[in-house]
């Protein structure tokens, strides 16, 4: 079996993702409470809680990334003679054989796989690095097209 991992070279796009979603909230929260003081709808005890909403932004902003390194750091994807196996962080192993494949779809976050009994059920991210994502298109789709040829 082959072994495919996410290119550490795209995660730094990834945490400024999350930082640009999580900063984006606080500054909306800011600007909201800041709109709220003027129009003398918040007295002092409702400002102290502004702070406290921006530490749980940013508490929850650092989880994120976190969780997304994890993430990173252990998702394998091995194709093996005739399987597919995805492993990722807190998910159980996922194992699909070629002959169950039935469709294949690219989209503009990477490729997604259906076989004969769910629809959807596998993605594999284009954060792989550019030429292991080539060879797993090029592997699924030849065994696509096996089945299909199979099928007729």
């Amino acid at each position: 079996m082959k072994a495919y991992y996410l290119d550490p070279k795209k995660f730094p796009k990834q945490k400024k993702n999350l930082i640009l979603l999580y900063g984006s909230t606080g500054i909306f929260l800011v600007i909201a409470t800041i709109i709220m003081n003027r129009s003398g709808q918040l007295v002092g005890t409702q400002l102290f809680v502004l702070p406290l909403m921006l530490l749980f932004i940013a508490y929850s902003s650092y989880r994120a990334i976190k969780q997304r390194k994890q993430f990173w750091d252990e998702y394998k994807l091995e194709i093996g003679e005739k399987v597919l196996v995805q492993n990722q962080p807190r998910y159980p192993e996922l194992r699909i054989n070629s002959e169950d494949i039935n469709s294949i779809v690219e989209n503009k976050f990477g490729l997604v796989i259906s076989t004969t009994k769910y629809n959807n059920l596998l993605g594999i991210t284009k954060d792989l690095p550019d030429a292991d994502y080539l060879e797993v298109k090029e592997i699924l789709q030849d065994w696509l097209d096996q089945n299909q040829s199979t099928e007729s």
